[in-house]
């Protein structure tokens, strides 16, 4: 015979939920789950990263000040060369690093850096690939003309 205190819900090795237990959304009086998510997870510390970063890309580049003959100006007091804002050479604007970065990416000789300055500037071109039943897979750039007219 089985002892009836054995069997019950508290011995059975199941921890009882703690906290409100679940309910269905009540549609005569609109009442949700309130422990439902239905925004989505909270990105706040993404904002602040990206909010970092924007200001590190907005810094102003310094560099060590030169005399006419090419040799480091010296502070008086530190000895160490002087440090004065990066001019922009085509604007004449003092450089920020995005700038400077941007600059570098489109001289790069790496190709993959060059071609995502490009892609960044004028759009990525179209790329199908093919296959054929030979095991073959081909890849087909296609690259569209815009024509120009005279209000251009």
């Amino acid at each position: 015979m089985t002892n009836p205190a054995i069997n019950k819900a508290e011995n059975s090795g199941k921890k009882k939920a703690t906290g409100r237990p679940f309910t269905k959304d009540n549609k005569a009086t609109g009442e949700k789950d309130s422990r439902i998510n239905r925004r989505g997870r909270l990105v706040s510390d993404m904002t602040a990263l990206k909010k970092e970063y924007q200001k590190v890309w907005s810094e102003i580049m310094f560099v060590e000040a030169m005399d006419e003959n090419g040799r480091p100006i010296l502070d008086k007091k530190t000895g160490k060369p002087k440090m004065v804002p990066a001019l922009d050479e085509v604007t004449g604007e003092k450089l920020t690093r995005l700038t400077a970065r941007l600059r570098v990416s489109t001289s790069s000789r790496n190709t993959q850096e060059f071609q995502t300055a490009l892609a960044y500037a004028f759009g990525k071109p179209k790329e199908e690939i093919e296959g054929n039943l030979k095991g073959e897979i081909v890849l087909r750039i296609v690259r569209e003309e815009t024509k120009k007219t005279d209000g251009d």
